[in-house]
């Protein structure tokens, strides 16, 4: 019950608005939980896209998938600057055949990754690398990052 003349609230519309406010956190907090993570993935998978658009390119004009040895990014006009992100650096990025196809890796390994403990600390196993790994098909597939969600890395060409 108000007295006349009074201003504000009761307690009672006070604590409902606390109530209101803890169950809007309570559904807000999982959806957060990843946002690194994915803010992660999307970096990467963003420069695996530009750098297996580059190998496609390559492929075909010369109707052959190129050697280990041979593909490096600057191999495709693709320059440093295109890989140099928040997490990762043009060093994190490597090429693989496998057989008559190809992957495109991302990978913590490399000492110069840009904020590299922030993304181990994600890592199921801190003390492995996280591999993001594009395959010629556009799957991608992950090992030692569970939370990326992409499946564990068992794929095989052949």
């Amino acid at each position: 019950m108000r007295l006349k003349g009074k201003n504000g609230f009761t307690l009672i519309e006070l604590i409902i608005v606390v109530i209101i406010i803890g169950i809007l956190a309570a559904i807000a907090a999982p959806m957060m939980a990843n946002m690194k993570a994915k803010a992660i993935c999307a970096e990467a998978v963003t420069a695996l896209g530009a750098y297996r658009g580059a190998v496609r390119t390559y492929v075909s004009i010369n109707n052959m998938v190129p050697d280990d040895d041979v593909v490096m990014p600057s191999d495709f006009d693709i320059t440093d600057p295109d890989f140099e992100g928040t997490y990762f650096s043009h060093e994190c990025y490597s090429y693989i055949t496998i057989g008559s196809r190809y992957a495109i890796r991302c990978s913590t390994e490399s000492n110069n990754a840009q904020k590299r403990d922030e993304v181990a600390g994600l890592a199921d196993n801190p003390a492995e690398p996280i591999v993001l790994k594009m395959y010629d098909n556009g799957i991608i597939k992950q090992t030692n990052f569970s939370s990326s969600g992409y499946v564990v890395d068992d794929y095989s060409p052949d």
